[in-house]
C-alpha cells in the first residue's frame, strides 16, 4: 500500500491500482467477518502490518464497541508521501477506529499525526508516561 509510486500512473496502470486495491478492501473485510465470529466482550483484537489497514474499520463498523489495537512494523509514510496515496483517507480513518495504535519508531508516530492533522484536520496531543 505504501511503497507504490502512485503518482504518475499511466490509466491501464491506474486502473490496475483501483482492481488491486478492491481486492485489499475485500480481504480486509472478509478478515474482520472472520474476527467478528470470535468476538466476546472481553476480547482485544491486536492487528499487525501494513496487510490489514483497513481491518479495524470494518470491524468497529461490525462491533462498534470491539476494542482494537493496532501495530505497524513497517515505516509509516511522511504526510508529503501520504497526499500521493489515494485511499490516504480510508487508511487514516480506519487506524483512528482503534483504542491504540503503535508504530515501530517515534518518527513514524509522528508521520501518522501530522498525516491525520494536515489531511484529516484532526488534533493530537502526546502525553508523557
Amino acid at each position: 500500500v505504501f511503497e507504490d509510486d502512485v503518482t504518475n500512473l499511466d490509466k491501464e496502470e491506474r486502473t490496475q491500482l483501483d482492481v488491486n486495491y478492491r481486492d485489499y478492501q475485500v480481504w480486509n473485510r472478509r478478515y474482520a467477518d472472520v474476527v467478528e465470529t470470535q468476538l466476546t466482550p472481553e476480547s482485544l483484537v491486536w492487528v499487525h502490518d501494513f496487510y490489514l489497514l483497513l481491518m479495524p474499520k470494518y470491524l468497529t463498523i461490525q462491533r462498534p464497541d470491539a476494542r482494537i489495537g493496532f501495530f505497524l512494523h513497517a515505516a509509516f509514510p511522511s504526510s508529503e508521501v501520504l497526499r500521493c496515496i489515494p485511499m490516504r483517507e480510508e487508511i487514516l480513518l480506519s487506524l483512528l477506529s482503534c483504542k491504540l495504535v503503535a508504530f515501530q519508531a517515534f518518527e513514524y508516530t509522528r508521520h501518522f499525526l501530522s498525516g491525520c492533522q494536515l489531511l484529516l484536520n484532526s488534533m493530537h496531543s502526546i502525553r508523557s508516561g
